[in-house]
């Protein structure tokens, strides 16, 4: 975008262009005015979802349609024309392109701009000057405040939504009703579910005496609207945009984008505005018979649906349903070695399951249990027991029954290969740690199936809520047939096996060096070397199958960006592939998870540039 005196001036792309024009419901608010914010601040992202994934379906390249938010604070249909702000819309528009205008909120407090005078005077002044450019009205009622009385919802905008429904209907336009959406989407939320759409905030540095604004959206609020709004408009803007943009060069799945920073050619996978995630950063997503790929998708919650597509993005099938969904992982499915199944984790009223889908069938079948990782080239999983599933003073009474787990699909008997107490027999500290709060995690076998290392802590859960102090965090080694359990020491991060079946590689303290480094640690002996000197131990680093490079993601929440860095272990050079950017990126949130083809030749990661998590691809 190139800066104009007022906003932004749109690049022309072909297609057409969304003008919004309105108050600071609509605006795209000042920083010192966060945390509120207005609908006009999330519609392009919204609307641009919609529109690629519509045009992409249809086998149509992508096209960016611009949205330019002129809107300002405590303006009304007089004073948005007197700051010069509806001249400078004006000059701005095309023919073909939309201008989204409301107004309402301010003009109420000034007697001069009486709903059924002025103020509908000056809007159909708008709605002229806008036909006379040759683009598209739309008018829009203005949002509802969150005002009750009891429990009843208060209507604070008297005439004036009914005014704007009046004259759409007598000059024939398209009308967006958001009074009425918003309305009957605070009804349905009652008092108190609809505070966190509302800046509301406890006292603090930033607001000593707390913030309570029943008139200004917060992220959620605005972008709920933003979403409907996108809605309301999307079959226009297609129409436009077939009219008018060049529809040349078809796709036959995901879009292509060229990283602006490292000239990098990112392939987008998935589309829409449902969430897309792969297992985890060790889980390869694709099958080695046939390179399809295997994703969750869901909007948010628990409930969603396990999805199967080409390596290019086309041919999106969903194959089942899971209600046992995480943000980060989805339902974590995973390939049979021969591609014959999938397996994915589920649960019902009676607790956790493993579920399997028959991909020649379509049947699903599933087992009492839960899913960590399918043994390579065995129809066997392991999975330790959830700690999440217990209350603090069962986890800290059941060392001798909880642990690591494994079950096979053809003998449906389960099989304890070690459990917390048999880690806590071998560990230096184990008369001191004998009473506190343990479990394991990260079960994750070897490329050959032959050994499983997993972690066994006290951390984040306990450690500080029990002063159990300072923290357990190691690493321990165990062959498949549960012999030879072994500790391999203390370490960060993010552990994950070396190809070689014989090192493990986390983020862990090495040395004199600061902060934590790339480590390689014997999975037999415990002995370490530094995996490499030319990077920082973070993120979820891993060794390409090939053994040839290492991939470590980077984020830095604060300045909302991320980036893939790519480490060659044979002159220790590192080459930045991706630099992204991060909306949320928490446990309840999106991590990028990089994860390796079996080829090493490509790395998927997550990204929710958008606001959705979505699927993406970098070549090596």
């Amino acid at each position: 975008m190139e800066k104009t005196d007022h906003g932004l001036r749109p690049r022309r792309t072909g297609g057409p262009t969304v003008y919004l024009a309105g108050d600071s419901t609509v605006a795209s608010r000042p920083i010192h005015e966060k945390p509120s914010f207005g609908w006009g601040s999330h519609l392009g992202a919204e609307l641009n979802t919609l529109v690629t994934c519509r045009r992409v379906e249809r086998g149509l390249p992508p096209l960016t349609v611009p949205v330019c938010n002129l809107a300002q604070g405590g303006a009304s249909t007089e004073s948005f024309r007197e700051s010069g702000l509806w001249g400078e819309l004006l000059r701005l528009v095309h023919i073909d392109d939309i201008v989204l205008i409301q107004f309402g909120h301010n003009d109420a407090k000034h007697e001069h701009l009486a709903a059924d005078g002025q103020y509908r005077s000056n809007l159909g002044c708008f709605v002229d000057e806008v036909e006379a450019a040759g683009a598209t009205p739309i008018l829009c009622t203005p949002v509802a405040r969150r005002v009750w009385d009891g429990a009843t919802l208060t209507d604070t905008h008297g005439r004036y939504p009914q005014v704007v429904r009046e004259l759409a209907t007598e000059r024939s336009l398209s009308l967006i009703d958001l009074h009425a959406m918003t309305h009957a989407l605070y009804e349905r939320l009652g008092p108190e579910g609809s505070v966190e759409y509302f800046t509301h905030r406890a006292p603090s540095t930033q607001f000593p005496d707390g913030l309570r604004d029943d008139s200004h959206s917060s992220f959620l609020g605005s972008r709920t609207i933003a979403e409907y709004v996108a809605d309301a408009i999307v079959d226009g803007v297609m129409a436009t945009a077939d009219s008018t943009a060049d529809a040349t060069g078809p796709v036959t799945g995901g879009t292509r984008t060229v990283d602006s920073i490292t000239g990098s050619t990112i392939r987008q996978l998935t589309h829409g505005r449902a969430h897309s995630v792969h297992g985890y950063y060790d889980l390869p997503p694709w099958s080695r018979t046939d390179g399809r790929i295997a994703f969750s998708r869901h909007r948010g919650s628990s409930d969603g649906e396990i999805c199967v597509m080409r390596p290019d993005g086309s041919d999106l099938t969903v194959v089942a349903r899971s209600a046992a969904m995480t943000a980060n992982d989805g339902a974590m499915p995973q390939w049979s070695a021969d591609g014959a199944r999938l397996y994915f984790r589920d649960v019902d009223e009676r607790g956790p399951l493993v579920a399997t889908v028959d991909m020649a069938t379509g049947g699903v079948d599933s087992l009492p249990g839960d899913l960590r990782m399918m043994r390579p080239g065995h129809d066997e999983l392991v999975y330790f027991t959830d700690r999440a599933r217990h209350d603090d003073e069962t986890v800290r009474r059941t060392k001798a029954t909880s642990g690591v787990v494994i079950r096979s699909f053809t003998d449906v008997e389960e099989r304890t290969l070690a459990t917390v107490q048999d880690a806590l027999d071998i560990h230096p500290r184990r008369a001191e740690i004998a009473d506190w709060h343990l479990y394991i995690k990260h079960t994750k076998w070897s490329p050959d199936g032959q050994q499983l290392m997993f972690v066994f802590t006290n951390e984040k859960f306990y450690d500080t809520k029990f002063a159990e102090l300072p923290r357990v965090k190691d690493l321990y080694s165990v062959n498949a047939d549960g012999s030879d359990l072994r500790r391999l020491g203390e370490f960060g991060n993010h552990p994950s096996w070396h190809p070689d079946g014989r090192r493990l590689l986390a983020n862990a303290e090495f040395g004199d060096r600061p902060g934590y480094s790339l480590v390689l640690i014997d999975a037999r002996t415990g002995e370490r070397e530094l995996a490499t000197d030319a990077i920082g131990g973070h993120g979820h680093p891993s060794f390409s199958p090939d053994g040839r490079w290492i991939v470590v993601d980077h984020v830095i929440a604060s300045e909302g960006m991320a980036t893939l860095n790519l480490v060659d272990t044979a002159d220790h050079s590192v080459r930045e592939l991706v630099e992204v950017a991060v909306t949320d990126h928490s446990h309840r949130g999106t991590h990028l998870h990089p994860v390796w083809s079996h080829d090493s030749r490509s790395i998927l990661f997550a990204s929710d540039a958008t606001g959705y998590s979505q699927l993406c691809v970098v070549d090596i």
